[in-house]
C-alpha cells in the first residue's frame, strides 16, 4: 500500500518553472466497448496556479473540474461531485497533474493509502488499490499519465474505466502563461 505525502506547497511549483497559466486545445475520446465507433469531441484545457484545472466540451455542458479540493465531471450538464475516495483519486491526479504542467518532480510517496502512483520513463500511472468491495464503487481503474518525450509536457491523460472502456485526452497547441476568463473554474 502507498500513501501519496505532497512535500512541497503549490506556491513552489510556479517559482520553479514560472508557469502560472496554461492553455491549450484537447481532444477527448470516449471508447466503450458495446459502441462500434468512439466519440470524439474537441475542447480547451485550462491551468491557473496554484490548483485549478479544466476542460470544457460541448459548449460547457461537458466538463472535468479540479478546483482546490472541489472535483466535479460533468456530462451533459449533469454535475458529480467527488467524494471520498474519488474526491482521494482526483486529488492525486490534480497534484500529478500540476507537477506535470509546471515540470516539477513529482510527489513523494509514503506508506499507508489506497491510491499508488507510479512513473516509468514517460508514462505516470494513479491506481486506487482498495479491497474488493470499494473497487466495484469506483468508477475509474486507473489514470495514465503520458509525457512528450522531448519536452516532457503533458500530452495525454487516459481515464481507464470498468471493462475495457476509457477516456482518453489529448492535449496540443500550448500556450504557457496566456491569459483567459477564469471564469472557467466557476460551475453554477
Amino acid at each position: 500500500m502507498w500513501q501519496i505525502v505532497f512535500i512541497f506547497f503549490t506556491t513552489e511549483l510556479s517559482a520553479q518553472s514560472g508557469i502560472t497559466t496554461l492553455l491549450a486545445n484537447v481532444t477527448r475520446t470516449s471508447h466503450n466497448v458495446l459502441i462500434a465507433k468512439d466519440v470524439v469531441t474537441s475542447g480547451h484545457f485550462y491551468f491557473q496556479q496554484p490548483d485549478k484545472i479544466c476542460m470544457i466540451f460541448s459548449d460547457n455542458k461537458d466538463m472535468l473540474l479540479m478546483n482546490g479540493s472541489t472535483y466535479i465531471m460533468m456530462e451533459n450538464g449533469k454535475k458529480n461531485v467527488a467524494k471520498g475516495k474519488m474526491q482521494e483519486l482526483f486529488g492525486t491526479l490534480q497534484k500529478v497533474l500540476q507537477a506535470v504542467v509546471c515540470q516539477t518532480s513529482l510527489p513523494e510517496v509514503a506508506e499507508n493509502s489506497t491510491i499508488q502512483v507510479k512513473q516509468e520513463g514517460e508514462i505516470i500511472q494513479i491506481t486506487p488499490v482498495l479491497d474488493a468491495k470499494a473497487k466495484r464503487r469506483m468508477p475509474f481503474t486507473s489514470f495514465v499519465i503520458t509525457l512528450d518525450a522531448h519536452s516532457h509536457k503533458l500530452k495525454t491523460l487516459r481515464m481507464n474505466e470498468r471493462g475495457e472502456n476509457y477516456v482518453l485526452y489529448t492535449l496540443s497547441d500550448y500556450a504557457v502563461n496566456s491569459h483567459f476568463n477564469t471564469v472557467v473554474f466557476n460551475v453554477n
